[in-house]
């Protein structure tokens, strides 16, 4: 034979060996086409030895078509036995194959026979055992059972094949008689049990397929059952939830179509969905929404999600907050939108969270009020010890020197900054609600009238002042502070002009205050609604920006080139104690509005019997007094004015020291001047061990703080009088004489 003929027969025939196997190691094949293509495999061979003994080209080729036979025996058990065939069998039997052939070509086709002989009876044995356990259960058919033996004689003629090849015999009858006994038999055997198996597949699948359309019918019945259950939620959710599902077309002239629409919508609206239909449904917006959806709905042309609040009119007029998700599709070819979504009213909730908000606010003010409040008072009364011991000591000095001596005067500029500080203490004591107050009723616009000539003195010459002063209209209050708040507020609105011509308002009138009128308001924490009297003070100045605005109350802020003091800090600690609220509006530009609310009074209260007159003092200075406080420099300072006054002073620092010293020397003890704040033992301790100790004794209370505090502070009752500190000398000699009278307590 030509050797490009033999050349090509051999590619031809090696590719198709290549297709085939790859086409063998699709899974789910079943037994029949691996034992099959064993078979052709091995007459293949069988052919190429017989036809072509002078062609090495082909006689190539018969190596790996029967080293394939014995491998692809073992495929097809173990598919039949419904195992996986593993990935590698068949590319390394061809791999084997192939090896053969090298050995075959290198002239030592002995090796390549010597090597099948050793391999092959093996494999197509395992391939019988492989079978005979698939089939060995009770009730097989005897077609099934032979198939295991049926390879045991395979076995064996193909060992007999390669041994006569090996002894390089050339093919006898005998060996193709051998062939033509065990092949068919076999053969038919295999395809008898690739047939059962094929059936018992297809048995399997029928019986899987039924099982699943029984599997199916059910799902079927139980989604019925579920779409009815679901149709009857549907009507319930619809008619009794409070979201509102729907679906529309919209076209560009705004032109409305509504598909459908669940209840919700009478319920949250009161209206009937149909009067959305057309530009009905614009009626349901107000003014700025309509306006912003119909440009919206005209400049559109894409489709998307999305989710907006809009607030809608119901028939009674009310507003109520929808959160609305749609979702949009865009007919390019019509330009009309159809639109599903759905919408939540959300009015309760939005409501809950404003009011939420603003008592945080109010929570985080009052927090911080009360701790710079804390800070003012406390930094007052401890400024107040010290103002004790300035203005204490000045006074002592001016009595021991001749009243025209040259240095009287210096001692008097100490002893007025000391009073300026003093006034400034107070201030601090206003702002933390500590101040001293004496209330009544008093007529608000009265008030201003009476003032007229200060707020005018307040104000500059080039500005106009407008009056509103509404009649009867009564507040509780001290009437000196409720003074220092409007000439603060007056002369902030005069400082706002910086000098240029402009306008001030003074408004004073009635005002019936909603939750809304106290939102924002400093001092809001714990003001209710009701009635009140707003008292307003406007000016044409300059307004401020909205960080000024944000600390304008804040201690010691200003918006001035210097500093001014406590100013509007003090204001609000006023309208605070007084149970009122204070706020600021104002604009860059536009001036300001100064707002002041105070709970209204309706009648003239009666007002609690005053004490009783002061009774004649007594002139005389004598008796043991005890004075307790922590402090060394006002103690020495109280001792020193009693010591002058003629009184015989023991002077204990702190409060435990004060107790044990009254305990030993109670009997010769005629009064006691206690401090109140004191860190041993408290003034509150100290009084009432004291009480105990000596239960008629007279003691005098002294404190920075405002008797009205202290009283409110410290619960004690009983006592025989209270001095303010920075006192005088001739207050705490008067008040020590008051209590050794018995003019003073209860």
């Amino acid at each position: 034979m030509p050797i490009g003929l033999e050349f090509g027969l051999s590619v031809i025939l090696g590719a198709f060996l290549v297709l085939g196997l790859v086409a063998l190691r699709r899974p789910g094949l079943g037994p029949m086409p691996f034992w099959m293509a064993g078979w052709i495999a091995a007459g293949a061979s069988g052919v190429l030895v017989l036809a072509a003994p002078d062609s090495p080209g082909l006689r190539f080729l018969r190596f790996p078509l029967g080293s394939l036979f014995s491998w692809l025996l073992l495929a097809g058990a173990l598919e039949f036995a419904g195992r996986r065939v593993p990935g590698w069998m068949l590319p390394g039997a061809l791999a084997y194959g192939l090896v053969r052939s090298v050995l075959a070509a290198e002239g030592r086709a002995d090796v390549a026979y010597a090597l099948a002989l050793a391999v092959e009876p093996g494999v197509i044995l395992a391939a019988g055992w492989v079978a005979h356990r698939a089939v060995s259960h009770p009730g097989a058919a005897l077609g099934l059972r032979l198939l295991g033996p049926s390879f045991v004689l395979v076995t064996a003629a193909g060992a007999a094949n390669v041994l006569w090849l090996l002894l390089e015999r050339d093919p006898a009858p005998l060996l193709t008689a051998l062939w033509l006994m065990v092949a068919p038999p076999a053969v038919g055997l295999q395809i008898y049990a690739a047939l059962e198996s094929t059936r018992r597949a297809l048995r399997r699948a029928r019986d899987e397929l039924e099982r699943r359309v029984e599997l199916r019918t059910a799902e079927l019945a139980e989604a019925n059952e579920a779409l009815r259950d679901s149709e009857e939620r549907y009507r319930a959710i619809s008619e009794l939830s409070s979201d509102l599902s729907f679906a529309f077309r919209l076209d560009r002239e705004l032109q409305l179509t509504l598909e459908w629409s669940t209840g919700a919508f009478q319920r949250i609206t009161g209206a009937d969905p149909q009067a959305l239909e057309g530009r009905g449904w614009l009626d349901f917006l107000s003014e700025q929404p309509r306006r912003d959806l119909a440009v919206a709905v005209e400049t559109a042309n894409t489709d998307g999600q999305a989710v907006r609040e809009i607030a809608v009119r119901t028939r009674d007029g009310a507003e109520r907050r929808l959160e609305v998700h749609t979702n949009t599709r865009l007919n390019a070819a019509t330009g009309e939108f159809r639109v599903v979504g759905s919408a939540r009213d959300v009015t309760e909730t939005r409501r809950v969270e404003a009011e939420s908000r603003e008592l945080e606010r109010r929570v985080h003010e009052s927090e911080r009020l009360e701790s710079l409040g804390r800070l003012s008072g406390g930094i007052a009364h401890d400024f107040n010890n010290l103002l004790s011991v300035i203005l204490g000591n000045v006074r002592l000095v001016e009595a021991d020197l001749p009243s025209d001596a040259p240095i009287q005067t210096r001692l008097a500029r100490i002893r007025t900054a000391a009073d300026h500080a003093a006034r400034l203490t107070d201030q601090m004591l206003t702002y933390a609600g500590k101040a001293p107050t004496d209330r009544k009723v008093i007529d608000v616009s009265d008030l201003l009238s009476r003032m007229l000539e200060l707020v005018r003195a307040a104000l500059p010459d080039s500005c106009q002042l407008d009056l509103d002063l509404a009649p009867d209209l009564r507040i509780e209050a001290d009437e000196t502070q409720i003074q220092q708040v409007v000439l603060n507020l007056v002369t902030n609105a005069g400082e706002a002009l910086e000098g240029a011509s402009g306008r001030v308002g003074l408004r004073v009138a009635p005002l019936l205050a909603r939750p809304a009128d106290l939102a924002g308001a400093h001092g809001a924490a714990d003001a209710k609604p009701g009635e009140y009297v707003a008292l307003e003070v406007r000016d044409s100045g300059r307004g401020l920006d909205p960080e000024a605005l944000k600390r304008i109350f804040d201690p010691f802020f200003t918006t001035k080139f210097t500093g001014r003091g406590m100013g509007l800090a003090s204001t609000l600690g006023i309208v605070r104690s007084h149970g009122g609220v204070a706020s600021l509006e104002s604009t860059p530009g536009r001036g300001t509005r100064a707002r002041v609310l105070l709970p209204r009074v309706r009648a003239v209260e009666a007002r609690p019997p005053g004490p009783a007159p002061v009774a004649e003092r007594s002139e005389h200075s004598t008796g043991r007094i005890l004075v307790v406080d922590d402090d060394p420099a006002v103690l020495e300072l109280a001792s020193e004015f009693l010591t002058r006054a003629g009184f015989t002073v023991i002077a204990t620092r702190g409060g435990r020291e004060g107790i044990e010293r009254l305990r030993d020397e109670g009997d010769s003890i005629d009064a006691v001047v206690l401090d109140l704040s004191m860190p041993d033992v408290g003034g509150e301790q100290a009084f009432l061990e004291m009480r105990q100790i000596c239960p008629g004794l007279p003691i005098v209370l002294a404190s920075g703080f405002s008797e009205e505090f202290a009283s409110e502070r410290f619960r004690v009752s009983g006592t025989a009088g209270f001095l303010r500190k920075p006192y005088a000398p001739e207050a705490l000699v008067e008040c020590v004489r008051a209590a050794l009278s018995g003019s003073v307590g209860s």
